[in-house]
C-alpha cells in the first residue's frame, strides 16, 4: 500500500491529468438547495396566508431557521470547499488549498451538526402539534 504523499508525487510526476468534477457538484448543490428553498417558502406561505389558523407555529419557524443554515452550508460548500479542492484530485490542489480547505471543512462540520439538530427540533415539533393528547406526548 503506497503512502498519500507518494500518490501525489507519483501522480504529478506522470503528468495524470486532474479530474475536476466541481461543476457538478455546485450543480447539484443548486438544484437541491433551490428545490428546498421553494419547498419550505411555499410552506410558509400557505401556512400563514391560507391555512386555517393563518399563522406560524414552532415547527415553521424552525424549519425557517434550517433553511437559512442550510443557505451558510450551500454557500460554504460552493465558495469554500470547491473552490479550495473539493471534486478535485489530490495531486491537483496546492498545499496551501488543502489548509483553506480543511478549515472550510471545518465550518462545515459545525453547520452540519447545527442542521441536523434543527431538522430533528422541527420534527419534534411537528409531532408535539399533530399528537396533542398527554397520552402520546408521554410516549
Amino acid at each position: 500500500m503506497t503512502s498519500p504523499d507518494s500518490r501525489i508525487i507519483t501522480e504529478t510526476a506522470c503528468e495524470t491529468p486532474v479530474r475536476d468534477r466541481r461543476l457538478k457538484f455546485n450543480v447539484l448543490n443548486i438544484i437541491l438547495g433551490a428545490f428546498t428553498t421553494l419547498f419550505v417558502v411555499t410552506r410558509l406561505i400557505y401556512k400563514q396566508f391560507f391555512s386555517a389558523s393563518q399563522r406560524l407555529r414552532r415547527d415553521d419557524w424552525t424549519i425557517a431557521a434550517t433553511l437559512i443554515v442550510g443557505v451558510a452550508g450551500i454557500a460554504t460548500m460552493m465558495f469554500g470547499l470547491t473552490s479550495h479542492g473539493m471534486g478535485q484530485d489530490v495531486w491537483g490542489v496546492s498545499p496551501s488549498d488543502v489548509r483553506t480547505f480543511a478549515i472550510y471543512f471545518y465550518v462545515m462540520e459545525m453547520l452540519y451538526v447545527v442542521l441536523i439538530g434543527l431538522v430533528k427540533l422541527t420534527l419534534n415539533f411537528f409531532y408535539l402539534d399533530i399528537f396533542p393528547g398527554s397520552t402520546m406526548r408521554r410516549i
